[in-house]
């Protein structure tokens, strides 16, 4: 099920009791003025805004994330970043 952007945006603004570096956050990554900044199995991984300038350049990037085999990397947390991304660059989905 997706969720609206005012949802991505009100929950990345939420203060959350664990933060993104924990296992158990429930998204593991950051958006910030910079790009992103995942936290899944223990590694920082970040990407600028200037290498996610298209839906094409996101994709292409989920692509590479994707065949990583980081702990705590799942589906369900690449779908919520997909959506949190699509959200801040006020991109539609479907």
């Amino acid at each position: 099920m997706l969720i609206s952007a005012a949802q991505i945006l009100q929950r990345m603004n939420v203060h959350s009791t664990l933060p993104p570096q924990h296992a158990e956050h429930p998204d593991g990554f950051v958006l910030d003025d910079y790009g992103v900044n995942l936290f899944w199995g223990s590694y920082e991984y970040s990407v600028s805004w200037d290498c996610i300038r298209t839906p094409v350049e996101l994709l292409a990037w989920i692509a590479h994330i994707s065949q990583k085999t980081w702990k705590h990397s799942s589906p369900q947390r690449i779908s919520r970043l997909i959506q949190a991304v699509c959200a801040r660059r006020n991109w539609a989905i479907g």
